[in-house]
């Protein structure tokens, strides 16, 4: 390839993207995610980021109890955080 040439890219299908994991391309614990048509790795996942995943699935857990008018208020949900 000389340097006037260019690479050709084609974007992925979600089809494509879950065959290729099945194919055992990628491993269980690969961090890819398919966005618009490109396969990117992930970040791992730091501290803070779990922390505040952790802290809205108990706030998300503690409406799906609730009334809608209850949870929606701003008021409350800043009260439980």
């Amino acid at each position: 390839m000389t340097a006037l040439q260019t690479v050709q890219r084609r974007k992925l299908t979600v089809d494509e993207f879950h065959r290729i994991a099945l194919a055992g391309v990628l491993r269980e614990d690969d961090r890819n995610e398919l966005i618009d048509g490109q396969m990117i790795e992930m970040a791992p996942i730091g501290t803070r980021h779990l922390a505040k995943v952790n802290r809205l699935s108990r706030v998300l857990r503690a409406c799906e109890k609730m009334p809608l008018w209850e949870w929606a208020c701003p008021r409350y949900i800043k009260a439980i955080m």
